[in-house]
């Protein structure tokens, strides 16, 4: 697993914590935290003229993320605007090393990153450049895995199908036995409810159904998903669905940029979505 990582430690800032969830459950007394990132999008706001606004708000995330000392980062997608912009590629690679070498970062393609337009070529790019475009791991006997949404929104055949199998296999053999499992995604399943007409901005009622009741039967307790540049939070029977604040430009009214802080405790979790 490719992890990038700093020289040098940031000041935590002032935060301004606006939703506080908390989910109990039962499990061993080991207590970590993670933080979830999601669209840093360099270059959204000026549709690829620059990527100061991004800049700014990453450096302030990575700041602030290197005083907190959390046990990982993950970064849900749509890391830059345009996939093959290599200032912007070369920025996002600068703004990773910023994060302290104790800290590992795990990444996700978004839409951005690996446009359908482009075809199999932009996933082939991204994973040369990062290495992975999936990723699964298990940290103080919780289970944390990350999927490629864009290959289950973009209807990819084999691809989908191959993900599947792999997440279902691993789900089986690892979710069942861990206290806690947590999955992360680009593009959330659905925003407000499993009812939702599909849009851009979620999957087709038979794909989130499908991915749903997987998690369900598997234990999953939460789903961590970004791509709508606004906050929204969701539950499917047993499993949440957390869709984060963007660090890049929110879109909608009452938005904000920010990340999703997670504390994970021995008999549950909590998660904050906390602006920049």
């Amino acid at each position: 697993m490719k992890k990038k990582c700093i020289r040098t430690a940031g000041m935590i800032s002032a935060v301004l914590f606006v939703i506080i969830v908390s989910v109990r459950c039962a499990g061993a007394p080991e207590s970590f935290v993670f933080v979830q990132l999601t669209d840093p999008q360099l270059g959204f706001a000026s549709s690829n003229a620059g990527f100061g606004d991004e800049t700014d708000n990453m450096e302030k995330a990575v700041a602030m993320i290197n005083g907190m000392k959390p046990d990982f980062v993950v970064i849900t997608g749509d890391l830059v605007n345009k996939y093959d912009d290599v200032a912007q590629l070369d920025e996002f690679e600068r703004l990773l090393d910023m994060f302290n070498d104790s800290i590992p970062v795990y990444l996700l393609p978004g839409n951005h990153d690996t446009p359908k337009v482009e075809g199999p070529s932009s996933l082939e790019s991204y994973i040369g450049r990062y290495g992975y475009d999936r990723f699964s791991f298990k940290h103080k006997s919780c289970l944390f895995t990350g999927i490629n949404s864009n290959i289950i929104k973009d209807g990819c055949g084999q691809l989908e199908e191959e993900q599947y199998a792999w997440l279902d296999s691993l789900l089986s053999v690892d979710g069942v036995k861990a206290r806690h499992a947590f999955v992360f995604m680009h593009c959330p399943p659905f925003a407000r409810s499993e009812s939702e007409n599909e849009t851009y901005s979620n999957f087709s009622s038979e794909d989130r159904k499908k991915y749903m009741e997987l998690f369900v039967e598997k234990g999953v307790d939460a789903v961590f998903a970004g791509h709508l540049h606004h906050a929204f939070d969701a539950v499917y029977k047993d499993c949440r669905i957390v869709t984060s604040a963007p660090v890049s430009m929110h879109l909608g009214e009452g938005g904000y940029s920010g990340m999703t802080v997670v504390r994970v405790s021995g008999d549950g979790f909590e998660y904050e979505n906390v602006r920049l």
